[in-house]
């Protein structure tokens, strides 16, 4: 298959040198000339050691090349990918700028029938705003599916190569069939790989549930930050709403807490759940706690009442507001969900969180 990759440049460089050695024809695109020659030279972002032999068995096969015209690499490709290092459905406006602006230079060189890939740490909201200004820009309905990992498993060459689980949105059975013909000898080549196709809302949702794998009934799962502001006032976050369904479907009891949408929170799930004005009455007694939103309530929080308050020490970051040194260095089993910023030699730590398991719950 024919394959462009467009977008942050450690998470395309791994991604196109992966699917190149697995027989894809691939290009990483970049209308950027500065960053071209810096690649050219070999002078990169990401100080993967497996990275180079990658890339140059890659180009060795022919398969793989660089390229600094982005509307003509997009025209030839069965599939795009944008490699997205941050989350545009829950950061800055800056995030979502950056995307709006690669998805409206890819939309009008689409072919017919191409399928776009937003891979990294996304939420389903990314992969529908990438879709709808695609169709607003090309005027045409385009495909467009999610390849959810953290910024750690996406920049990393083993856990691309050999990745434990691929986790991909998808909205229709052409682009599940289309996407299975592209990863099918990437999941094949590695050991005990799951290849999931699923909605992109329950994609989303795994990249926390994957870490439920043992039996959830009768445990207690805390969140803080369920509500997010809109035009029309203060709602649940859709993201909260999935995560909260999937946890009660597991069969566990969910307790929440945020001081600005604490109502909004109770008009939609009335007492299917424990609601709690104080943060710490949410917590007690509970087996893992998952953190939404990175108010200033959240981000100066003390581990040691925190872990003396819940009955298993498991902690969910998926706002990136906790401090990970504190939380780290404490008997935490501390989790960071989604686009971590990763700071040299962190890749290690990021991928604990890949790699972990909530052995506690099953306790």
């Amino acid at each position: 298959m024919k394959v462009t990759v467009i977008g942050n440049e450690c998470i395309g460089l791994v991604t196109s040198a992966s699917f190149s050695i697995q027989g894809h024809d691939v290009i990483w695109a970049d209308e950027d000339t500065s960053a071209i020659d810096s690649l050219r030279r070999g002078e990169r972002s990401l100080e993967d050691p497996g990275l180079q032999d990658l890339l140059d068995l890659g180009a060795s096969y022919g398969r793989l090349r660089i390229s600094g015209n982005v509307s003509e690499s997009v025209a030839k490709s069965d599939v795009v990918f944008l490699a997205v290092a941050n989350s545009a459905g829950r950061v800055d406006d800056q995030s979502h700028d950056e995307l709006d602006s690669i998805a409206e230079s890819v939309a009008c060189s689409l072919k017919k029938g191409a399928v776009v890939v937003v891979k990294g740490a996304i939420t389903c909201d990314a992969i529908e705003r990438v879709e709808s200004v695609m169709q607003e820009v090309s005027g045409r309905r385009v495909d467009v599916a999610g390849h959810i990992q953290s910024l750690a498993e996406a920049t990393s060459v083993d856990q691309t190569i050999n990745p434990r689980r691929i986790v991909l949105g998808v909205s229709n059975v052409r682009v599940g069939e289309l996407l299975y013909r592209l990863y099918g000898p990437l999941s094949a080549s590695a050991d005990d790989c799951r290849l999931m196709m699923l909605s992109p809302e329950s994609a989303e949702m795994s990249q926390v549930l994957q870490h439920f794998e043992n039996d959830l009934v009768g445990k207690q799962v805390s969140i803080w930050g369920v509500s997010m502001e809109s035009e029309s006032g203060t709602r649940c976050n859709p993201a909260a709403i999935r995560l909260i369904e999937s946890l009660l479907e597991m069969g566990a009891s969910v307790h929440v807490h945020d001081s600005a949408g604490l109502q909004a929170a109770e008009q939609h799930f009335g007492d299917r759940i424990g609601h709690f004005e104080n943060k710490y009455d949410a917590v007690a007694g509970s087996d893992a706690l998952v953190v939404m939103a990175a108010c200033s309530e959240y981000i100066g929080v003390d581990p040691g009442v925190l872990r003396w308050r819940m009955r298993n020490g498991v902690v969910f970051d998926a706002a990136q507001c906790l401090n990970r040194d504190w939380f780290s260095r404490s008997s935490f089993d501390y989790y960071l969900i989604g686009p971590a910023p990763l700071r040299h030699n962190d890749a290690s730590l990021m991928g604990s969180f890949t790699r972990g398991r909530l052995s506690r719950l099953a306790a």
